[in-house]
């Protein structure tokens, strides 16, 4: 039974969506209420998910994942993970385990955000008024550095200049410092052991 938002938008009802498969393979996809919740839902004054990319577009994201989650899934009985899909700047965390119908694919929680774009190899200037710079220690990882960024914007605003912060968001911890409108993340790491899938 599908459900109508604020806006009167039919939503995605939580649950099973569908199956996806590899060869002889395959696994049920679950969307959890957060899930659903995160693709519909703004966040501090950014448009939500479903205004910027359709659902169609979470599913083919998740299907290209689908190869790769299959394949770890072969010498470990359960794994949690995120899906990244760079083109999309969008970042999907999920778990998976055997149950009774075979593998599930349980989709928890996403991120989004297109306000950035690539300014050098570890540097990024993110598109609000006015522009900020982030710079990234070497070593820090394209995903996560993705990860970093889609949590960090929502809080610009409450950083002070000349400071320094550990910031905690859904799947990563960071730490920042802001000078003027330069941001440095001296360290990040995931809160724990994931699997990085990555998707065009």
């Amino acid at each position: 039974m599908s459900r109508v938002n604020e806006r009167g938008v039919e939503m995605i009802s939580p649950g099973f969506q569908y199956e996806v498969k590899s060869g002889e393979r395959s696994a049920h996809v679950i969307y959890t209420t957060h899930f659903i919740e995160r693709y519909y839902r703004p966040r501090f004054g950014l448009s939500s998910p479903s205004a910027l990319i359709s659902e169609d577009i979470i599913r083919e994201k998740i299907t290209e994942a689908a190869d790769q989650i299959l394949d770890i899934l072969e010498s470990v009985p359960k794994i949690e993970g995120v899906i990244q899909s760079a083109k999309y700047k969008l970042a999907m965390a999920f778990a998976c385990k055997q149950s009774s119908k075979g593998q599930t694919l349980i989709m928890q929680s996403m991120m989004l955000n297109p306000n950035y774009h690539p300014k050098g190899v570890r540097d990024y200037l993110i598109e609000i008024n006015p522009p900020v710079e982030v710079r990234f220690r070497k070593g820090i990882s394209a995903p996560l550095r993705e990860a970093v960024l889609a949590e960090l914007i929502p809080e610009l605003s409450s950083l002070e200049d000349d400071a320094s912060y550990h910031l905690e968001g859904e799947l990563i911890q960071y730490w920042v410092e802001r000078f003027g409108d330069v941001y440095y993340i001296d360290d990040a790491d995931w809160l724990y052991d994931i699997y990085e899938v990555h998707v065009h």
